[in-house]
C-alpha cells in the first residue's frame, strides 16, 4: 500500500485554517502589545503559577433562610394569587357578542355609503383593541 494522498479539495481548507490561526496569533500579539502596564506586571507575577488548585476553591455557601421562613413566603404568595384570581379584573373577558358585531358592520356600511365617494371608497378600518 502506497502513501496516502490528501485530496485536492482538502488543501484549500487546510491552507485557510492555517492562515486563520496565524492571524489569530498575530492579533493576540498586537493586543498584548497594547495592554496596560498593570496588566503586564500582573502577568509577570502570575507566570508559571498555572491554574489554581481545586482544593483552594471555597466551599459552597449555606442556603439563606430556613424552612419556616420559606413556608411563610409560600403562603403569602398563595394568598396574593388567590386575591388576584378573585378580583373582577382577573376574570377572562366576556365572549364577543355576535349582535354587536353585526350592528357595528351595518353602521360602518351606512357611513361608507353616505360618503361623497359612495361605497366604492371605504375608509381604512381603525385598529380594534384586542
Amino acid at each position: 500500500m502506497g502513501p496516502r494522498r490528501i485530496p485536492r479539495l482538502l488543501l484549500p481548507a487546510v491552507a485557510a485554517a492555517m492562515s486563520v490561526s496565524a492571524c489569530a496569533g498575530a492579533f493576540s500579539t498586537q493586543e498584548l502589545a497594547r495592554a496596560p502596564g498593570w496588566f503586564k506586571e500582573r502577568q509577570k507575577e502570575l507566570a508559571g503559577q498555572g491554574y489554581p488548585s481545586l482544593e483552594s476553591v471555597p466551599a459552597a455557601p449555606e442556603l439563606a433562610g430556613d424552612a419556616p421562613r420559606w413556608a411563610a413566603v409560600e403562603q403569602d404568595l398563595k394568598a396574593q394569587a388567590a386575591a388576584i384570581n378573585a378580583s373582577p379584573r382577573g376574570q377572562p373577558a366576556p365572549p364577543v357578542d355576535a349582535d354587536a358585531e353585526a350592528f357595528e358592520k351595518a353602521a360602518r356600511d351606512a357611513i361608507d355609503a353616505a360618503r361623497p365617494g359612495g361605497a366604492s371608497a371605504p375608509a381604512a378600518e381603525p385598529a380594534r383593541p384586542q
